[in-house]
């Protein structure tokens, strides 16, 4: 069912991708087209304005500088041209460009030249000679012998300034129109080479807009933004993406919680004013791994995002100190009830085998003092317990490392003088439990690895009143060597190098106790001499609220 809905809905958002890109491929090639034909046609009337005008500019240069040449007024004095003029203004008309037509005509209008020399010493043609004969110099637009012309006309004035005649410079209409075509036919073949590089261009836009959306039209990359979005802001662990120059991009809910920053504040400001971290200078340098920061609620994990060997960004998953004690502690403080419990029924089971057995080969009498020693034993162990502790989950830790102890021919004892309620206005109880549990699981590992001797013993006082909480241990284990005792709160740190993980040894007890200490304004306080064993205190007197 899911599969048919989700088929059509793919194949939807498909053809969306699709007609965006044609879309944006039209819009492209239209608006280029629009602006290429303005541009064009600009152009192109410029083109032939400017051929108009260079066309006039040598027709009246040449008529004005014909008129005024002394040659052409002798010709007119003498009343016609010698071959040598002949020969000179067939030249001129040969090398000048777009020049087709050039006359001398009288007064009388008889051609003194003309380009066909069939015609010269006939009557010009074209009726448009009279401001001339007048004096005036102009442009007109005549039919002349070899059709419609356009031409410059001037009078020629001897040197009394009386007007002898007038030259006519022309350009035919055939020979412009030719020209003008052979323009916009350069302009047309430039067109279409522009048109086909401006479709190429346009498909190039829209397959860069594509991959620039990653194949979504906007409305989906809007939706996918938007459920990336929830789906960060709905985890437990703060994210911050971070760019190549260390400048925050994104951040999500929990890390605006964590930071205790507006969102809006975070963004865009540099990685180094949110999170001081003790490697400042080296942070983008880093690969992945756990940093503690100058905050001490803030516990970062740095991860390096690899940009195609480019300088990668970074994204730092921020999780809470605090949370994160509470949680560690409480399953080391189930850990460590769970380890009692099974010490407890570990010694239940062997008691109950020797009693079992005493049973079978009739010695009745033997195994009720079995029972009788041992109830008395358990009554002297598990009475002050019971008496002073009052709280049930660290009177039964109690009991358990006892017991545990015992196995290991250690001798644990409940100094006098303790005393515990069942709430205490400290620690919760799962911190009780873990900090009294890996104090006592260490001191009695420090003692078993002291090897046989006429004491092994670990001695806890637990003392809680109106001013503290008050819990010390004392062991005659092998001690801690001084140049050692620096660094028994750092995690994964062991003393004895011996003890593996799968034996138990992870190396993070004592760094949860002082955790949970720092966390309600308290302290751990060590003495240690080697080969003579350890005291160790935890006071706390934070004054806080009674915790359950």
């Amino acid at each position: 069912m899911e599969e048919n809905i989700s088929a059509p809905e793919t194949q939807k958002s498909k053809l969306d991708s699709s007609r965006l890109f044609q879309q944006i491929f039209l819009c492209c090639s239209i608006t280029g087209t629009l602006l290429l034909g303005f541009a064009l046609g600009i152009t192109l009337h410029f083109s032939i304005s400017t051929f108009q005008t260079q066309l006039d500019d040598m027709l009246k240069t040449t008529a004005l500088s014909l008129a005024d040449s002394a040659m052409v007024r002798e010709a007119y004095h003498q009343g016609y041209c010698t071959d040598e003029m002949i020969h000179y203004f067939d030249t001129l008309v040969d090398t000048a460009d777009n020049m087709d037509v050039l006359t001398l005509s009288d007064c009388n209008l008889i051609r003194l030249y003309h380009v066909n020399h069939a015609l010269i010493g006939e009557e010009f043609v074209g009726g448009d000679q009279g401001d001339a004969l007048a004096g005036k110099s102009y442009f007109s637009d005549a039919i002349g012998t070899l059709g419609l012309q356009h031409r410059f006309l001037t009078p020629v004035r001897g040197t009394d300034g009386s007007i002898l005649g007038f030259i006519t410079v022309s350009a035919t209409m055939t020979c412009i129109n030719s020209l003008k075509k052979n323009i916009f036919s350069m302009y047309f073949w430039i067109a279409l080479v522009l048109f086909l590089a401006l479709g190429i261009i346009s498909g190039i836009i829209s397959l860069m807009v594509r991959r620039m959306l990653l194949g979504f039209t906007p409305q989906g990359l809007a939706n996918t933004y938007l459920t990336q979005s929830e789906m960060l802001d709905s985890l437990d662990e703060g994210v911050v993406f971070v760019d190549p120059k260390g400048k925050v991009q994104l951040v999500n809910q929990a890390a605006e919680n964590i930071l205790g920053q507006k969102r809006s504040k975070l963004e865009g400001a540099p990685l180094d004013a949110i999170l001081r971290t003790r490697e400042e200078t080296t942070l983008l340098d880093c690969t992945g791994e756990n940093l503690s920061t100058s905050r001490p609620n803030v516990l970062a994990n740095i991860l390096v995002r690899d940009d195609q060997n480019k300088k990668p960004g970074l994204t730092l998953i921020l999780k809470d100190k605090t949370e994160a004690v509470r949680k560690a502690e409480q399953l080391n403080g189930t850990q460590h009830i769970v380890t009692a419990l099974r010490a407890n029924n570990h010694e239940f089971m062997n008691r109950l085998q020797v009693i079992a057995g005493l049973l079978q080969i009739g010695r009745t009498q033997e195994a009720l003092d079995y029972i009788g020693n041992v109830a008395s034993i358990h009554s002297q162990a598990i009475g002050p317990i019971i008496q002073n502790i009052q709280n049930p989950s660290v009177a039964a830790l109690l009991l358990g490392k006892a017991n545990h102890a015992h196995e290991l021919e250690i001798g644990l004892t409940l100094l006098s003088g303790s005393t515990l309620p069942p709430h205490s206005a400290y620690l919760s109880t799962n911190e009780l439990v873990t900090v009294l549990g890996n104090l006592l699981g260490n001191a009695i590992e420090a003692v078993n690895a002291q090897g046989s001797g006429n004491s092994r013993s670990v001695a806890v006082q637990i003392t809680e009143d109106e001013k503290s909480l008050l819990i010390v241990v004392s062991d005659t284990g092998i001690g801690i060597p001084a140049d050692e005792v620096d660094r028994i709160f750092e995690r994964f740190y062991r003393v004895d190098k011996s003890r593996s993980r799968a034996q138990g040894g992870a190396g993070l007890g004592l760094a949860l106790c002082q955790a949970i200490a720092e966390l309600h304004h308290g302290q751990l306080i060590f003495e240690s001499t080697p080969g003579k064993g350890t005291v160790v205190k935890a006071i706390l007197n934070g004054g806080r609220t009674k915790c359950e």
